[in-house]
Order: C-alpha cells, then sequence, then structure tokens
C-alpha cells in the first residue's frame, strides 16, 4: 500500500485535482471501485454528470458524504463583500442541498430505503478562524481557537 501523504491540514485543508486523484490511486490500489471527479457543487449539471457517472460504475450509491465547504476569504464578517458571503452560502449551505436532492433518490429507491447521508462542516471554528474577527495569538501568531466552557 502507498505510504499516506500529509494530513489535508497540513498542506492548509485545499483538495486539489492532485489530491484527489491521489486518494483515488490509493483506494484503486487497494482494491476499491472508485469514481474521483472534480464536481463544482455550484452547478447542477455538473452534479447530474457526477452521479451519473457513479450509477453508471456500480449502479447504485450506498452513501453520499457530503464535505464541501468553503470560508470566503477567510476575512473577518465586516470585511467580507456581500458577495463573498453569498458564493460562501451557495458552496456552503445550498451545494449541499442541491448534492443531497441529486442523489437521495437513489438512495430511497435503488438502495430500498437504505443508504446513509453524511453532512460535514467546516472545521474552522476549532482551528480558529478568523472570520469571525478573532484575531491571531501575539504568543505564537496562530489564529485563536474557539473553546466551549461548561459549568
Amino acid at each position: 500500500m502507498p505510504t499516506p501523504g500529509p494530513p489535508l491540514h497540513n498542506i492548509g485543508c485545499a483538495v486539489g485535482p492532485a489530491d484527489l486523484n491521489n486518494a483515488a490511486g490509493e483506494l484503486r490500489a487497494a482494491g476499491a471501485g472508485v469514481v474521483a471527479r472534480v464536481c463544482d457543487i455550484r452547478d447542477q449539471a455538473q452534479i447530474d454528470g457526477f452521479v451519473a457517472a457513479t450509477m453508471a460504475a456500480f449502479g447504485r450509491i450506498d452513501i453520499l458524504v457530503n464535505n464541501a465547504g468553503i470560508l470566503s476569504g477567510n476575512r473577518p464578517v465586516p470585511e467580507m463583500a456581500e458577495q463573498q458571503f453569498v458564493t460562501m452560502i451557495d458552496i456552503n449551505l445550498t451545494g449541499l442541498w442541491r448534492v443531497t436532492r441529486a442523489v437521495v433518490t437513489h438512495l430511497i429507491v435503488i438502495a430500498g430505503g437504505g443508504g446513509r447521508i453524511v453532512n460535514a462542516s467546516s472545521p474552522a471554528p476549532a482551528c480558529g478562524s478568523t472570520a469571525a474577527g478573532r484575531r491571531p495569538d501575539p504568543s505564537s501568531g496562530r489564529p485563536r481557537a474557539n473553546r466551549s466552557r461548561t459549568g
């Protein structure tokens, strides 16, 4: 089995075609069937093409993992342009809905009412994003992490 690369968070959580192709290659080498393609979830035609390719390759869809999201420009809210916010919502919320809508019929009909949908959200709050206006910790220069306090 190939040696895994660095964790994605160590390379800025940027997942591009090379990352996708590397992951698909590792899965294929382990004997898994894979359909891998870049898909802009703002474009219903690309989503429908991806779902069609998956159905053609496997004849069914058992699970959907929605794992696309952006922090538009990683800017504090007061500095974020309205179009940046609209783009962020179109990917993080509306795009998730588009993909779910395209797949859910296959989960219900083809998988006999089974199947699973997993929605992943941004790790930005746990990573200490400055998008909400928090500033870096002066001692380390790293963004401050959100902390939950109970009791």
